[in-house]
């Protein structure tokens, strides 16, 4: 029987969740591309869903487990969005910097809280981490938090970003052996690390960030250690209080360039190690209160 599970596991990650029907929109004369699990009621917040580089919504449905919390509690919607060339503009140079990603994330938020959203979260794992991190610069009047894993702070966004910016709840979950957004500073291809793709300003100084804007009086507080799976990865989870808007933040020890989940595989060892001692879509759905 624990064969069996573990073999529906691999499939569901291999092939993302069951078909649903990809809805259209134009902008800048290109067809954009998205899907969207939703309550059947209205006044419902809204989780933006962003893939990695390279990525695609099949892909991020079947690993985040974005569908399954939706699908399960009923209380939130979740909108899978297509990058061009499984990419997003996120501000850096060396991608899609003539692709307008930013209107095409506005134009979304629009049309959802004008059909029943009221609040709105914007998600993202890599590239598309960054990416959200770019519509808190960019549209942060029009959001109300952002989930980023395996993903720190550009050096475009942090000469582009005000730290007078809204204040916005804000979670953050990194491994500290990432392996694209890596010590030097630099953001690399993780499966070619010859390829630069820009440059970070690391976790601990992209978590000051979003203390700073979030107005926060207190220090970070460690206030949970999870280490019950035996994968060589410890989870730290990092509070802070008083804000204006929340600040999390969960510190992989040990972790990869990976979105942590207790089903996940290491089948790519480029990545380094995914960490089963959390569920990173459970988290971020929690920090939320959705």
């Amino acid at each position: 029987m624990k064969q069996i599970v573990m073999m529906i596991g691999v499939l569901l990650l291999i092939s993302g969740c069951s078909p649903v029907d990809k809805e259209k929109i134009e902008v800048d004369g290109i067809e954009r591309t998205y899907t969207e699990h939703l309550p059947t009621y209205r006044d419902y917040p809204l989780v933006i869903a962003l893939h990695g580089g390279g990525e695609s919504i099949k892909s991020f449905e079947g690993y985040s487990q974005l569908t399954e919390l939706q699908e399960s509690s009923g209380t939130f919607g979740v909108v899978y969005l297509q990058g061009v060339d499984k990419h997003w503009n996120d501000g850096r140079v060396e991608l899609n910097s003539s692709v307008d990603d930013v209107a095409f994330i506005e134009k979304i938020i629009k049309k959802y809280r004008a059909n029943g959203a009221n609040k709105v979260y914007v998600v993202g794992m890599s590239n598309g981490g960054v990416m959200a991190q770019r519509v808190a610069c960019d549209l942060d009047t029009q959001i109300d938090g952002i989930g980023v894993v395996a993903a720190t702070q550009s050096t475009y966004l942090r000469d582009h970003c005000p730290s007078k910016a809204t204040a916005l709840d804000a979670l953050f979950i990194f491994g500290d052996k990432d392996t694209a957004f890596i010590n030097s500073g630099e953001i690399v291809n993780p499966l070619k690390p010859q390829e630069v793709r820009g440059h970070h300003i690391l976790i601990t100084p992209t978590v000051d960030y979003w203390m700073q804007r979030n107005n926060c009086l207190g220090v970070l507080v460690e206030s949970a250690t999870l280490d019950a799976e035996n994968d060589s990865t410890i989870v730290h989870q990092y509070d802070v209080s008083p804000c204006s808007a929340k600040v999390r933040y969960f510190g992989v020890e040990g972790g990869g360039h990976r979105w942590p989940n207790p089903d996940a595989y290491n089948l790519l060892p480029k990545l380094g190690k995914v960490s089963h001692e959390i569920s990173a879509g459970a988290e971020i759905v929690k920090f939320f209160g959705i």
